[in-house]
């Protein structure tokens, strides 16, 4: 009984911020930057500058290995996020949810059925991870957790994940980013 009565005080909570965080949209502009935070197309100069810095610090005999360790790391969190998580909790996204939905500011279209765990969340964080153990520059991995923050906000304001959908998929990403990351840093970076 005490763990039902936990879980439910969890979701509650979750719904409550969910609500006060959507509640915040409404302005255009902020809206419109949201909108555009949350799309994956606006961060191509980010990864450009991230495949030079690689480049630049790991020299081309090591890029191969690094560009396949940011490929693996995309794959498992974002096939990851969806096989190990969507399919098997099944928790509708908030603006699926007719008592919530009443409630949301929606901004963009719902998107797929189940938002448990966020994909942009374990994307962004995976990538992130993976930089925390490959990147020797303390200025790129706080330019990455800042846009991993942001791209997790943006899923939240814009109402189509729970806060603890986004929490729960950054702690994935950084689990896949961080083990990726250490395999290629231990067998492959001379």
């Amino acid at each position: 009984m005490m763990l039902k009565d936990a879980m439910s005080t969890l979701i509650h909570l979750d719904e409550r911020l969910l609500l006060i965080i959507n509640g915040l949209s409404g302005n255009p502009i902020v809206d419109s930057l949201m909108v555009l935070i949350s799309t994956r197309w606006i961060w191509i100069p980010l990864y450009a500058f991230l495949l030079f810095h690689l480049f630049k610090v790991y020299g081309y005999q090591n890029l191969i290995w690094l560009i396949l360790g940011v490929v693996v790391t995309l794959v498992l969190s974002d096939q990851g996020s969806v096989v190990f998580f969507k399919n098997v909790v099944q928790r509708l996204r908030p603006c699926h949810v007719a008592d919530i939905h009443a409630n949301l500011n929606m901004v963009v279209d719902c998107g797929g059925k189940f938002g448990f765990v966020s994909s942009h969340a374990a994307n962004a964080f995976g990538l992130t991870g993976f930089f925390m153990i490959i990147s020797r520059s303390h200025l790129v991995v706080s330019a990455l957790i800042l846009w991993a923050v942001l791209n997790c906000f943006s899923r939240v304001y814009l109402g189509v994940h729970y806060p603890f959908d986004v929490i729960t998929g950054a702690a994935f990403g950084v689990f896949i980013g961080c083990s990726v990351g250490v395999v290629i840093q231990q067998f492959k970076l001379r």
